[in-house]
């Protein structure tokens, strides 16, 4: 039996999106103009090379709009 144990840490962060990756991965722009990459939990999209991969990113993208 194997038993393993992630620490998962998450905080509040204000900002804008300036950018959608793909179907689960956007880019920030906080108040201090530092950007950073989200890559959001639990969805299992495929990347923009992959079948339906821009429809993943343009519904994503529809959602953050």
């Amino acid at each position: 039996m194997l038993l393993l144990s992630l620490a998962v840490h998450a905080e509040n962060l204000t900002g804008t999106v300036v950018a959608v990756a793909d179907g689960d991965t956007i880019t920030v722009l906080d108040a201090h103009h530092e950007q950073h990459k989200i890559r959001l939990a639990g969805i299992d999209a495929p990347k923009k090379a992959q079948p339906f991969g821009q429809r993943s990113k343009e519904s994503l993208s529809a959602l953050v709009k």
